[in-house]
């Protein structure tokens, strides 16, 4: 799903440079209507599971004690968030205390930093750190945009897209929508091979 994500920002920023031809509006249309065409026609060709497992990636709370269980327990937990401040919130979904809630986060705490944050020093803080990351993207777009060269521009968004997927998909995954694995929120999830790939590509940029 990433890599479908960056491949789409990289084509949009294909047709906006006019690469392929001058009739720019027509093209974005093109690919939109494709896009949703295409995916309206999967999701009808998908079998029961998909959708069994779609629902509850929407609706973790629906099987808590199963396919739902870390879904459900982040849900609870920054639902429950103190805009300042730490949550003495106990978590009802399996009948567990603060005590638990800390173990659960400090034994999965690389893949849920921000729920850390939001559970202990409140939404303000983790509002923060958003803020931080958003500032990046469209600080990192604004400077592609900004090369003479449509090669230039095209490596750019490249890059650009792959960050903003890894921290789209790591907020969303630490606000209980969790789509399959989790991934690395840059230059802070620990992992040397991700570091290593988002410094090289910090370095090209």
């Amino acid at each position: 799903l990433s890599v479908v994500v960056s491949y789409l920002i990289i084509l949009t920023a294909a047709i906006s440079l006019g690469i392929f031809g001058p009739r720019r509006v027509l093209s974005l249309a093109v690919v939109i209507g494709g896009i949703i065409i295409s995916a309206a026609i999967l999701l009808s060709l998908m079998p029961d599971y998909f959708h069994y497992r779609l629902m509850f990636i929407l609706h973790p709370e629906l099987e808590p004690s199963s396919i739902g269980y870390i879904g459900s327990i982040i849900r609870e937990i920054v639902a429950n968030a103190k805009f300042i401040g730490t949550s003495d919130h106990v978590v009802t979904a399996i009948g567990r205390g603060a005590d638990f809630i800390n173990e659960f986060l400090l034994s999965i705490k690389w893949d849920f930093l921000l729920t850390i944050i939001i559970h202990r020093y409140g939404w303000l803080s983790a509002i923060t750190v958003v803020l931080v990351l958003v500032n990046f993207i469209i600080t990192g777009f604004r400077q592609v945009f900004s090369l003479g060269s449509a090669l230039g521009k095209l490596l750019g968004c490249g890059l650009m897209a792959s960050f903003t997927v890894q921290i789209a998909a790591y907020v969303f995954y630490n606000i209980g929508i969790i789509v399959g694995g989790p991934l690395p929120l840059p230059f802070i999830s620990a992992g040397n091979t991700c570091l290593v790939i988002n410094l090289a590509m910090a370095g090209m940029l």
